[in-house]
């Protein structure tokens, strides 16, 4: 039946209808392509931050900082190597609160040492906080996410003051070889 109305000219077809759907068709599509783009930009980013943190993280003057901070840790004191590392955490904290870095992967590169630290500063930064209340607090609510992504992942995790004291050992000794 319509393709009888469209040979004896009875179907009336609104062009500037059609024209209209197509440019609105064309121009969702292209709304979409450049949000795909813009996500894929932001992982690309977000992904050569984190390898640029990461690098320097496992780079000497970062190894020798973590291992001056662990001794000092073991000590129960406190120096610019403590603060030095705790601000290189806070500033991971910071990127990963302003979605630079995705915190998933901040959790699988070094959690480890983000929540370790965490726990053997604990005292000292508690102390710092009651002057500085804002002292750490992306370093603060990175350890949170990361500790409760560690419980999901793993189950309870126990950190035992033990635990603590072997790491810092392993941190300040092993880094010397």
């Amino acid at each position: 039946m319509g393709w009888d109305l469209l040979h004896t000219g009875t179907l009336n077809i609104d062009w500037a209808v059609v024209t209209s759907i197509a440019a609105l068709t064309i121009a969702i599509v292209a709304i979409l392509v450049v949000i795909i783009e813009n996500r894929r930009e932001k992982l690309i980013f977000g992904l050569k931050v984190l390898l640029e943190v990461n690098d320097y993280f496992h780079s000497g003057t970062m190894l020798e900082t973590r291992q001056k901070a662990a001794a000092s840790l073991l000590n129960d004191s406190y120096d610019d190597n403590v603060e030095n590392l705790l601000d290189f955490f806070e500033m991971v904290g910071y990127l990963s609160k302003r979605r630079a870095i995705k915190k998933q992967l901040v959790w699988s590169n070094i959690s480890y040492w983000i929540i370790l630290y965490w726990y053997a500063a604990k005292v000292y930064i508690e102390k710092e906080q009651q002057k500085i209340p804002r002292r750490w607090e992306n370093m603060h609510s990175l350890f949170r996410y990361l500790s409760k992504m560690e419980r999901k992942k793993y189950g309870i995790t126990i950190i035992t003051q033990e635990s603590i004291k072997s790491f810092l050992a392993k941190e300040s000794g092993s880094l010397n070889k």
